[in-house]
């Protein structure tokens, strides 16, 4: 095992993948673009990965709303990714999780498995807060493990096949989420109705 500590040697996790033969799997609640037009080293390490030749490389974020609803999230880095594989015909393919009924309400992983058997287990963001300099956090550790590998393999490759590549396939998730607004909204406009029409007869 092999400590990870954010940021004194979140460096680490690049280098993990950087290691990388045959796969890299890759579970993240989000990965974000840096300021100031940096690349981001984690996810540039992952596509020089699929880039080498011979490493599958399968990523899954999360389809929460906020982590979907916005302008430059999780949708719009799955369909950069997917747009860099296709555009260089890499062996990458990046997915959104299946959330709701009978699955996770969320994801909020922060885990890399390289070859089936390094494992990262952390709570170190891919954004610009955890690894340069920002937060200061016993961030995780690699275990070195064909046993864990196989163990976390199968519960990704779960999580695979009940992701989604596309936004589009999300309806059922993203409505329900704004019915539940929008009743929510409701419910408050009708209290406040019914707060004015009981002061106005206490007039």
């Amino acid at each position: 095992m092999t400590p990870v500590l954010a940021p004194d040697t979140a460096s680490l996790i690049p280098a993990l993948i950087e290691t990388a033969e045959r796969s890299v799997d890759i579970q993240q609640a989000y990965i974000s673009n840096w300021t100031k037009g940096a690349p981001n080293p984690y996810l540039e390490a992952t596509m020089d990965a699929a880039r080498r030749g011979g490493v599958s490389v399968r990523i899954i974020l999360d389809s929460y709303w906020f982590n979907t609803e916005g302008k430059n999230d999780n949708d719009e880095m799955i369909a950069h990714i997917n747009a860099v594989a296709a555009a260089e015909n890499l062996p990458m393919e990046a997915r959104l999780a299946r959330i709701g009924s009978g699955y996770p309400d969320k994801v909020h992983n922060k885990g890399v498995i390289v070859d089936g058997d390094m494992v990262l287990i952390s709570s170190v963001n891919w954004n610009e807060n955890s690894p340069p300099s920002f937060n200061r956090e016993a961030g995780g550790v690699i275990v070195e493990s064909p046993e864990a590998g196989a163990y976390f393999s199968a519960v990704f490759s779960k999580d695979w096949e009940d992701a989604r590549p596309l936004r589009d396939d999300m309806t059922a998730e993203t409505d329900d989420t704004s019915l539940r607004q929008a009743i929510a909204a409701g419910g408050v406009v009708l209290l406040l109705i019914i707060g004015y029409g009981i002061r106005r007869r206490l007039r």
